[in-house]
């Protein structure tokens, strides 16, 4: 018999012959078979498909307050995990072995929250519930996270009693996005307390490394935009991130930011020059995008078919109509929720107590 060159398993008739006696039974010389072809393999140690490594975000993208970011510096820092010395140790489904499920990311979508009243106090209640009993991962809160006025400083009280306050049992970090009441004082205050990552608010994971930026959440690409200001610098910085979550080919891509680019609450579509910046940025290169500002519930189907969200109702309402982008429309207080695993992605909307009113399957934007 020849022999097993290294790290190769050339099993078959070659390896069957050598037990071919006529006085054996067919089923004896067949077990025989296969108790030489793995022990050829456990010599050898066998072939296997390697896996791709995979990728995880531990930092955000940073930036200026004033949005002059360099777009084309890694800000997010990417580690990859090593892959294994030997890949027939990895299991494929090529050796019968099955290979773990995706692990799910789960994310919250809310935003106009800061009341500080019983209506805002009654969402973040059912949302704490919610995660304790379906875990979540990350929430993003797409602005005016303190009303009237926003934060005057670092250190205003109001941090804590309009905001850290009512989600400190969410058991989840939170992101944050400036609304266009969180301008009226001071815009940088968000981010002199929440761009280190919390330190300065002390115990509460709340985060805004800067005005707009990107960071990965689990199996999502979150991209934070400062719909306040929509400049050339933070184009070109879209752009360049974008792009590269394109090359790295990110599964999920989403966009969240203030203001709605189409609407049939009170505010309505977005006024020409953020229609147009949402349409060269964003057409063909995300999968969500995420607003609040109209104080109500949509899921639309926006222009060059994205997928819009507004999911405004964390501590106001008013009343919504619907058009022929409407996909669902509520005026009901409660929040949205984004669940992916691998290429599988559900949007669902809940109700102040937690109920479901309505659930979506998303598709991804090369799948449209």
């Amino acid at each position: 018999m020849n022999k097993v060159p290294a790290r190769s398993c050339p099993l078959g008739w070659r390896a069957v012959a050598r037990f071919d006696h006529p006085r054996w039974p067919v089923s004896a010389i067949v077990l025989l078979a296969i108790v030489a072809s793995v022990a050829a393999c456990s010599a050898c140690g066998g072939t296997s498909a390697q896996q791709p490594a995979s990728l995880t975000a531990t930092s955000a993208k940073t930036g200026a307050p004033s949005g002059g970011s360099d777009p084309g510096s890694a800000g997010d820092l990417q580690i990859e995990l090593p892959r294994p010395l030997n890949p027939a140790a990895t299991p494929t489904a090529s050796t019968g072995t099955a290979s773990a499920p995706a692990e799910p990311t789960r994310v919250l979508l809310f935003g106009d929250s800061g009341t500080n009243d019983d209506q805002q106090r009654a969402v973040a209640t059912g949302m704490s519930r919610h995660c304790k009993a379906e875990g979540c991962d990350a929430a993003v809160l797409v602005g005016d996270i303190i009303y009237p006025d926003g934060l005057g400083s670092a250190d205003d009280p109001m941090a804590s009693t309009h905001f850290e306050d009512h989600y400190r049992d969410l058991g989840a970090p939170v992101w944050l996005a400036l609304g266009n009441h969180d301008y009226h004082r001071d815009p940088n205050a968000w981010i002199a307390r929440y761009g280190t990552q919390g330190s300065r608010a002390g115990k509460f994971p709340a985060h805004m490394p800067a005005r707009y930026y990107t960071v990965q959440l689990g199996a999502v690409r979150l991209v934070v935009l400062d719909t306040n200001r929509l400049d050339e610098d933070q184009g070109a910085w879209l752009d360049a991130v974008l792009r590269e979550a394109e090359t790295r080919g990110d599964r999920w891509v989403v966009a969240a930011g203030h203001h709605p680019w189409r609407s049939y609450g009170m505010h309505r579509h977005a006024e020409p020059a953020m229609a147009a910046f949402y349409q060269r940025h964003l057409c063909g290169k995300i999968d969500l995008f995420v607003a609040g500002h109209d104080h109500d519930k949509q899921l639309l189907r926006g222009p060059c078919d994205v997928t819009l969200v507004i999911s405004g109702t964390a501590g106001k309402l008013r009343p919504v109509g619907s058009g022929d982008e409407t996909l669902f429309s509520a005026s009901s207080l409660g929040w949205a929720r984004l669940e992916v695993r691998g290429a599988e992605g559900v949007l669902t909307f809940h109700a102040a107590d937690g109920s479901v009113e309505r659930r979506a399957q998303l598709q991804r934007r090369w799948q449209r």
